[in-house]
């Protein structure tokens, strides 16, 4: 392995850790703290949850697919808290989902994200990183695009 690779990769496991230690504080805030805002995914190439919409005053969630002709919006749901983690299910025809957020910092969100397909014991388990999107549109400051 390369020095410039071994330093690198010893640069992003200290990085981990910083945030590790961070996100148990930060994790206990309530979304209401952070603000009503949309998050986008850091992964432009996402194929399920594009963008979240976290709204503070309601204390609910919407959560975007990619989908063909644009970004599908499923129902607005009610974030809950269980331990550290804040929750969000969402059921569908075939498909359970349940999402695990921390807030890494309050313009990053860490998602784990729980599929349970109904007509099967698998179970999909994938991770995203949203942050916070500042764009300006009609719904009073903030853009879902």
């Amino acid at each position: 392995m390369k020095s410039s690779t071994r330093y690198l990769a010893l640069l992003f496991l200290l990085i981990l850790l910083n945030l590790a230690g961070r996100n148990d504080v930060i994790a206990q805030q309530h979304p209401s703290k952070l603000g009503t805002a949309f998050w986008k995914n850091l992964n432009p190439h996402s194929s399920v949850i594009s963008k979240l919409f976290i709204d503070a005053k309601k204390f609910q969630i919407t959560a975007y697919e990619d989908c063909y002709a644009g970004d599908c919006s499923w129902d607005p749901t009610t974030l809950r808290k269980t331990g550290n983690v804040w929750v969000a299910t969402y059921h569908q025809d075939f498909t359970s989902y349940e999402l695990n957020f921390r807030f890494i910092s309050p313009n990053k969100i860490y998602l784990l994200a729980k599929t349970q397909y109904r007509d099967s014991d698998e179970m999909d388990v994938l991770e995203y990183f949203f942050v916070r999107s500042y764009e300006k549109g009609k719904s009073g400051g903030i853009s879902n695009k």
